[in-house]
């Protein structure tokens, strides 16, 4: 099956422990997700890195929104003013109190 060459890490790697290639540090397998598309069924970032990417891109996504939202708010044009309607009237004076 010919596909990408896969990543070396640059330092040797104990067995038992796998290579960050995000932090660039080797942690234990534990410390990987699972991903079973890949050849040792191991992610290649470690989970703390991960989530920290992940907490990343939610926050920017979230500020991106709350822009949007701003600027709507801010550049939609103003709601016509509507007069108020005024009572019908059938034509005969109001009688005194």
């Amino acid at each position: 099956m010919a596909g990408r060459p896969r990543k070396v890490p640059p330092v040797p790697v104990p067995s038992g422990q796998k290579f960050c290639f995000k932090c660039m540090t080797a942690k234990p397998v534990d410390a990987f997700a699972l991903d079973l598309a890949t050849w040792d069924q191991r992610r290649t970032i470690c989970r703390s890195c991960d989530d920290a990417r992940y907490r990343a891109y939610y926050a920017r996504r979230r500020w991106q929104q709350t822009k949007a939202r701003l600027e709507a708010t801010f550049t939609a044009p103003a709601a016509p003013c509507i007069p108020r309607s005024t009572p019908k009237t059938t034509g005969e004076p109001r009688p005194v109190q």
